[in-house]
């Protein structure tokens, strides 16, 4: 396969970067991998994995760096200006000009029809974004990697979760919006504006909402196109709530839908890499 660094432009003027992986052989079809919360383009040891397997399936692969990478990163927008980004102070809904600018890149090569993958948080983004680009773009398929039910992860992780929301609220409607509650999750902080906006019961990125029962999200509703979710069966961010509770909830919402469990497996699929490429092979 060849190697190919990424300079490319969200739809806001952000200016990201990555790698595009291709095959020796001549294909139009490619790979867009949105990494998960906090993380990057290359920190999954399964990113070498996979990039391995879809060159050698004949499709291009994309691992880039969304806005969110990092706890706190420096962005770039339009040249001139320097912004604060990273985890702690990514807008959920912003994720759509990250993955609209990475498509578009794509296509100003010859690339002609995408499959999206996301892992943890990067599922939410790709589910989001879908909604938004599947009118505009050939987007034929999606691959979901341990989805998880945010609010809930980060209501066991933070003390006293609800209080946590109001105070931060309660920063945003006094002019503290890029002021810091402490959570007891260094270096994993977020500003109030970014908690508030992300990780409520209900806003945009509240998507894999397992703990609702019975819930049906119009976003996931509205999928048409095939979907597939790989699971670790040990999956410490995924199981909030119990496997079957997590698979009514998948089944009520996504109507194309494979689920796939990997026995053994955790969060970021560690030693189960060849296991995780094996299963996406069987459904692409």
């Amino acid at each position: 396969m060849r190697e190919k660094f990424m300079r490319f432009y969200a739809t806001d003027d952000i200016e990201l970067c990555g790698v595009l992986f291709e095959p020796f052989i001549e294909t139009k079809v490619a790979v867009i991998h949105v990494h998960g919360l906090a993380s990057n383009f290359f920190e999954n040891r399964f990113i070498s994995h996979l990039s391995n397997f879809y060159t050698s399936k004949n499709y291009a692969f994309v691992s880039f760096n969304n806005r969110g990478y990092g706890y706190f990163s420096e962005l770039l927008k339009g040249n001139k200006k320097t912004i604060k980004g990273g985890a702690a102070y990514e807008i959920f809904e912003e994720c759509v000009y990250d993955i609209e600018g990475v498509i578009q890149y794509l296509m100003s090569i010859g690339y002609d029809t995408f499959l999206l993958e996301g892992h943890s948080l990067g599922c939410n983004k790709v589910v989001y974004a879908y909604h938004f680009l599947k009118d505009k773009y050939p987007i034929s398929k999606l691959i979901l990697l341990a989805p998880c039910d945010v609010y809930k992860q980060l209501s066991l992780m933070i003390k006293d979760y609800d209080s946590f929301l109001k105070k931060n609220v309660d920063y945003c409607n006094s002019s503290r919006e890029l002021d810091f509650v402490p959570n007891g999750l260094f270096p994993l902080e977020f500003t109030a504006k970014t908690v508030v906006n992300n990780y409520g019961s209900g806003v945009s990125c509240d998507i894999f909402s397992y703990r609702r029962v019975g819930y049906i999200h119009p976003l996931l509703k509205s999928i048409m196109i095939p979907v597939f979710i790989i699971i670790g069966s040990k999956d410490e961010c995924v199981f909030t709530e119990k496997k079957e509770a997590i698979e009514h909830f998948l089944y009520d919402n996504i109507t194309d839908l494979n689920v796939y469990y990997i026995d053994g497996a955790k969060h970021i699929f560690k030693g189960q890499e060849e296991k995780l490429v094996k299963v996406i092979g069987e459904f692409i």
